[in-house]
């Protein structure tokens, strides 16, 4: 079988097809053959060695952790999947790659409603937007809440579970974006653009940095109530500057093991199924070399507006 493996840390330029025996498949496991795979900002990061102090690769590396594809086998124990399902699945690591053997509990149903390349953009945004709102945030009720990056990833499907849940919502994000938030129900007086001076945000209960960078974290301690909640997907604010609102909450986005990522997905590709929810995609791209290198290329210049997919 093929994969698209790491040789070693540096640019696009190190990955390589690698071609290697298939992996055998225990009682417990699924082999499933990937139609799509997401690329993530955070997959750079582990290709250009940023994340090796914590989480160092052994190579060859195959990167990737959502995907979508098909059951081609299931081990003697499984009785909650068979052949010819159609599936979503989020894994530590192997996505980038024709198939991958993995255990069933990080493998949900994908309704037919939902495209293959949808399905495989999900996963790990849509489990931190879910967790951040449904466990993080799930005593706070109708309060106002801005979303810097709401144009993100994870901030789109932030903004519309708030606003389904009747927050009031502000976001930011490029001025050439607006429209996107505003065709998923954001007013329009309520998107601040980063390269547009204009009016300041009112303060608000909750403030989300979803940015790449925490480029949001200025406006943050501004716009904050004096007892409101700060949460970053990325860095926190130093403890010398959250020290200005000594009653706020400063939390890290984070992964408590009772969170369960099944019950997340489960939830939200049948509201993406339902058009309840929707997933903005930047570009499909071919399953070639030349299609994962472009992926990279393209999420650190930035110059996405959505998310990629890799598809067959």
């Amino acid at each position: 079988m093929k994969s698209f493996a790491l040789k070693e840390y540096g640019s696009p330029a190190v990955f390589y097809e690698w071609s290697h025996a298939p992996k055998p498949l225990k009682e417990t496991q699924v082999r499933i053959q990937i139609v799509a795979f997401g690329v993530n900002p955070y997959d750079t990061y582990l290709r250009q060695g940023k994340m090796q102090d914590v989480r160092p690769l052994k190579f060859p590396a195959v990167l990737g952790s959502d995907l979508a594809g098909i059951i081609t086998e299931v081990g003697s124990a499984v009785h909650s999947f068979k052949v010819g399902d159609e599936v979503v699945a989020v894994v530590p690591l192997r996505a980038y790659s024709e198939e991958i053997v993995t255990a069933v509990t990080h493998v949900v149903k994908k309704p037919r409603s939902v495209a293959f390349t949808t399905a495989a953009a999900l996963p790990t945004a849509g489990i931190a937007a879910y967790n951040l709102f449904y466990h993080m945030l799930e005593n706070y009720l109708r309060q106002t809440i801005f979303i810097a990056g709401g144009t993100g990833s994870v901030g789109s499907l932030l903004t519309q579970l708030a606003l389904q849940n009747n927050f009031q919502v502000f976001a930011s994000g490029n001025s050439a974006n607006r429209s996107q938030l505003v065709a998923l129900g954001l007013k329009p007086e309520n998107y601040f653009p980063y390269d547009q001076a204009g009016t300041v945000p009112p303060a608000v209960d909750i403030f989300v940095d979803a940015t790449k960078g925490s480029r949001g974290m200025a406006l943050g301690l501004k716009i904050l109530k004096e007892n409101g909640t700060y949460i970053a997907l990325n860095a926190l604010p130093q403890e010398t500057q959250q020290a200005q609102l000594p009653q706020a909450k400063f939390l890290p986005l984070g992964q408590d093991k009772s969170w369960s990522s099944t019950e997340a997905l489960q939830e939200l590709l049948q509201a993406l199924g339902q058009k309840r929810l929707h997933l903005p995609l930047d570009e499909v791209l071919p399953f070639t070399l030349a299609g994962v290198k472009t992926a990279h290329e393209k999420i650190e210049k930035g110059a996405n507006r959505g998310r990629i997919v890799v598809a067959r």
